[in-house]
């Protein structure tokens, strides 16, 4: 057997998992195809089964990790499943937990939904950023506590003036 008879064999027994489908999801299983090798005449896969639980999801070895685990890696359990934004603005979700991989955290971007995994500090940084509060806006005091300094954005119109212009201007508004 070849490589491309291999991955036939994978797509055919891919379909036939995705045309039974509702049938195994009444019986409360999801059914998937593992890693799997292939030799002269013969190839051989892994198949998993997994649990389905009641609002759907797939109990796979990785979510039942981060059920177990999510606390000794300094992140909260409820977190499974949310999504989050990372620094560069792109939104990934919650999936499970390797915990022998450093990157432990598996997580699915959700414009594609590949599944890659995340350090844990990345993740939880992203969730406590998202958790804070904005800061309400400060009233800006004057120098001597008699006026209130002046909004820059009300006094300059942007890119207008020169410098010298700008602190004259500010100048002015004080007195």
């Amino acid at each position: 057997m070849d490589k491309k008879k291999a991955k036939e064999c994978r797509d055919v027994l891919n379909q036939i998992f995705a045309e039974n489908k509702d049938h195994l999801g009444a019986c409360g299983i999801a059914v998937s195809l593992g890693n799997g090798s292939f030799d002269t005449g013969l190839v051989k896969f892994q198949t998993v089964c997994a649990d389905v639980n009641a609002d759907g999801t797939v109990e796979t070895p990785e979510r039942s990790d981060y059920k177990k685990l999510a606390e000794s890696y300094d992140m909260k359990v409820e977190w499974l499943d949310k999504t989050f934004t990372t620094n560069m603005g792109e939104d990934y979700i919650v999936r499970g937990l390797k915990p022998r991989s450093k990157n432990a955290v598996v997580v699915e971007r959700v414009s594609d939904g590949k599944l890659y995994k995340m350090r844990d500090s990345s993740v939880a940084s992203a969730f406590e950023r998202a958790e804070v509060k904005p800061v309400s806006k400060v009233e800006p005091k004057s120098i001597d506590g008699k006026k209130p300094l002046p909004d820059p954005l009300k006094v300059i119109p942007p890119n207008s003036l020169s410098i010298e212009e700008i602190v004259n201007r500010a100048a002015k508004e004080l007195v």
